[in-house]
């Protein structure tokens, strides 16, 4: 089954939500939630849900739970289909 590898950056605290594309599978969001027991992490699972019209059940986080760097696995969608849905919904 297609899948992504997408390497977030995580900007938690900002004052506005954004997504910035930083390469071919890596962003970086800004997210208004804290990083104060995963409330950050929910926040960037909502929004790649809500960005790339996929069910939460999705979406895993494989590595980063407590960095600021981190690696999220998509089923169902290739890199460059996943990528284009980020940019466009980044604008």
């Amino acid at each position: 089954m297609a899948h992504t590898l997408l390497e977030v950056l995580v900007q938690p605290g900002a004052k506005h939500v954004a997504l910035t594309i930083l390469g071919q599978t890596k962003i970086k969001v800004a997210i208004r939630a804290r990083a104060i027991e995963g409330q950050a992490n929910k926040a960037v699972l909502e929004l790649l849900t809500d960005r790339l019209k996929i069910r939460s059940s999705a979406i895993t986080m494989v590595r980063g739970q407590q960095s600021r760097e981190k690696v999220f696995r998509i089923e169902g969608l290739e890199p460059p289909e996943a990528m284009k849905l980020l940019r466009e919904t980044s604008k």
